[in-house]
């Protein structure tokens, strides 16, 4: 075995290879195609033909660096050599040629040990991102792994296609509704505090952003809703109150949605998640001298598991340890739906992710595209109403204690 001096893994013995050397099968009777437009191959004839290259050129600023690294110290050229930012793979391999010579105390005058000391680094730096590193003469352990990465790509390229076309199909309906949804709002532009086109379509792309990793029939629910409603902002009293609340929307069960004036403004990573909290409480019951001040526990849990931005979570956090959302009466239920509707919607996310749940039980064994549709369930509704969310909710609600929540 070959060892680099730059103290590289060790190398099968590189034999010299010819610049225009052709590549040959094992038994050396044809050649064996290595092209493949889907594949990083590495082949160490055509390293070689540029390394010969190298050693023509003349050294330049390249070599003087090198030389002044070096005579400075040894570990300051190498770790040059391995990390800095060069403007070209020439003149990196220009640096190392210069590297090995002082290392190697040639001058260049050993010109064939320069070359396969090239050859040895180059392959090692070319190996971090290819997918196969050959032999010259063509091995039969070569020609398998080619063989076999071949197929896997075509696996994958097959998989992606059928993927694609599955989306495909999945996201007409999603489409047909969103331009609904544009409709609808467009339509209802006389209004003095309706969103413009352009605020129309970012909360759309927020949405989608926001839930299409998990169900693509979120998304729709929504858009489906807000078809039927409005989505406009504030007027000036309900935006006094909603910053003294610290609060960004309010949404009348069945009814309208009211956003302050800066939420459409928002990040899309935002104001996604608080779009689809706002989705949560469309089916809330009427919140009558305050007893329904419990349902935001399950509007706050939905923006909270779908948002991925650290400080939003921390305030959510805050705001339902303050006073600002329920009458006392009604807090330790706010507390819990939060809980129970965080932990349940991470239980199917589990199961749209991995295909199961080390939360739930072997009685309870749903697939993927189930996980789905109930997590819009899940969102839409605070309350449960099919049976296999039911039983899910009821599961959660007495191990909750195996989730690791966020504690408020």
């Amino acid at each position: 075995m070959a060892r680099s001096p730059l103290g590289l893994a060790a190398q099968p013995d590189t034999p010299k290879f010819g610049a225009s050397t052709a590549m040959r099968g094992p038994m050396g009777i044809e050649p064996y195609s290595f092209v493949d437009s889907r594949l990083r191959i590495v082949d160490p004839s055509e390293i070689e033909s540029n390394v010969r290259q190298i050693l023509l050129m003349p050294g330049g600023w390249v070599a003087a660096q090198c030389k002044a690294d070096f005579k400075s110290s040894p570990g300051r050229a190498l770790a040059n050599l391995e990390h800095s930012h060069w403007r070209s793979d020439n003149d990196r391999l220009l640096y190392a040629r210069f590297y090995f010579e002082q290392l190697m105390g040639s001058g260049g005058e050993d010109r064939e040990a320069i070359v396969q000391a090239l050859v040895s680094y180059e392959v090692e730096v070319e190996r971090q991102s290819a997918d196969l590193v050959v032999h010259n003469p063509v091995t039969a352990d070569d020609q398998m792994k080619l063989g076999a990465l071949r197929k896997q790509r075509t696996a994958e390229a097959e998989k992606r296609t059928a993927e694609a076309a599955k989306r495909s199909i999945r996201e007409r309906p999603l489409a047909k509704a969103r331009a609904a949804f544009f409709s609808n709002q467009e339509f209802s532009a006389w209004h003095t505090r309706t969103l413009s086109p352009d605020e129309i379509n970012r909360a759309a792309d927020a949405v989608v952003m926001a839930t299409i990793d998990f169900a693509m029939t979120i998304p729709l629910k929504f858009f489906q809703y807000y078809s039927d409603h409005m989505l406009f902002k504030m007027d000036a009293d309900d935006e006094r109150k909603a910053w003294k609340k610290d609060i960004y929307a309010l949404t009348d069960p069945g009814g309208n949605t009211r956003l302050r004036s800066d939420v459409i403004n928002f990040s899309e990573g935002k104001l996604g998640p608080i779009l689809v909290h706002e989705l949560g409480h469309t089916q809330d019951a009427e919140n009558a001298v305050g007893l329904g001040d419990y349902q935001e526990g399950h509007g706050y849990a939905i923006e909270y598991f779908f948002s991925k931005d650290p400080m939003r979570r921390d305030k959510i956090l805050e705001i339902l340890s303050g006073d600002s959302l329920a009458v006392g009466s009604q807090k330790p239920k706010l507390r819990l739906l939060f809980q129970q509707t965080l932990a349940t919607l991470i239980a199917l996310n589990e199961v749209i992710q991995h295909g199961s749940s080390p939360h739930l039980p072997a009685t309870i064994a749903i697939d993927a595209e189930t996980a789905r549709q109930l997590m819009a369930e899940r969102i839409e509704q605070a309350l449960p109403s099919s049976d296999q969310l039911k039983a899910i909710t009821d599961y959660v609600w007495g191990h909750l204690d195996a989730f690791n929540l966020p504690g408020i």
